[in-house]
């Protein structure tokens, strides 16, 4: 198993189970191999027979939660892991899956009330103070939810989804500077993160800083190239930075938005002689720009 052939310590597990019929280890890590190669079915068969040779397993429970939670069963795995603190009461880590199972399920205090348990048993533990700070910015507690994130991130200072979170929580606070030093930060280790690029760029906007935020989605674009809604973003930064012949080329990426471009349209005017032929014209924003921009027309029809 450890050179990660799987089969064939599957062979060898079921010809020692086949020795020990009611050996409750062997059918947890047949279990747990089975989940390795992705057949749910056949592990759940084996940590229930586990189970059914003895109900006090917690292994078995352990893999049943682990089961449910990868098919998003979260009231199965929420009763798996409150078996398992019945058995074995009081377990940080334990209490920490609850809140994340309950904060799956939806159930918001109750999540809470786990997080905070886990904290109560293991002050080091930075997950429950960041979910526990997530959870309560969702709430609109934000000055709480700062104080646990900012808990998470003493406890590591590199902990990328405490900083995300505690960015979040000061923009939401209109704490704009701190919000921006924090998604700085976060966005110089990861420009794959839309949400933070999207976010430090509007603060730059707000700011009245249009190249910093032009460079934000310069970032991001090269990170998605074929992402219409950044290019299009992009190309109102550089159109309002003066930069026309930039800005309209990346404009056209609009026509890539899904239900953009209506159908039955025919190709794009390349701006090419007409040579007699009948171009169709038609407006695609508003009224305002439908107006402003109908003298073109006469031009057009001067190529005619």
């Amino acid at each position: 198993r450890e050179q990660g052939n799987l089969l064939e310590a599957q062979t060898s597990y079921e010809q020692i189970l086949s020795s020990f019929p009611n050996n409750v280890d062997i059918c947890n890590t047949l279990g747990s191999l089975h989940l390795e190669m992705d057949h749910p079915m056949q592990a759940k068969e084996y940590f229930e027979t586990a189970l059914s040779y003895d109900p006090y397993s917690t292994d078995a429970f352990h893999y049943l939660a682990l089961l449910s939670e990868y098919q998003h069963e979260w009231n199965q795995a929420i009763e798996y892991c409150l078996s398992i603190d019945r058995l074995k009461p009081n377990h940080p880590s334990l209490q920490l899956r609850l809140g994340y199972l309950f904060q799956q399920q939806g159930n918001s205090p109750k999540a809470i009330q786990y997080y905070q348990k886990a904290i109560e048993l293991d002050s080091t533990l930075k997950e429950a103070y960041n979910n526990l700070g997530t959870l309560q910015k969702e709430q609109g507690l934000l000055e709480p939810a700062i104080e646990n994130l900012r808990k998470a991130l003493q406890l590591d200072p590199d902990y990328l989804d405490a900083k995300v979170n505690l960015a979040n929580a000061f923009y939401d606070l209109n704490h704009l500077e701190e919000a921006l030093s924090y998604y700085q930060d976060v966005f110089e280790q990861s420009p794959t993160d839309i949400a933070v690029g999207t976010n430090l760029a509007h603060i730059y906007l707000l700011k009245g800083n249009l190249s910093q935020a032009q460079e934000c989605y310069q970032k991001m674009v090269e990170q998605k190239p074929v992402d219409p809604d950044l290019h299009c973003y992009l190309a109102y930064l550089l159109l309002a930075n003066g930069q026309l012949i930039e800005g309209f080329r990346e404009y056209e990426w609009r026509w890539k938005k899904e239900h953009e471009k209506p159908e039955g349209i025919p190709p794009s005017w390349d701006g090419s002689p007409l040579n007699g032929q009948t171009i169709l014209l038609r407006s695609e924003q508003g009224y305002g720009d439908t107006i402003q921009l109908i003298r073109y027309v006469s031009l057009i029809a001067q190529q005619n």
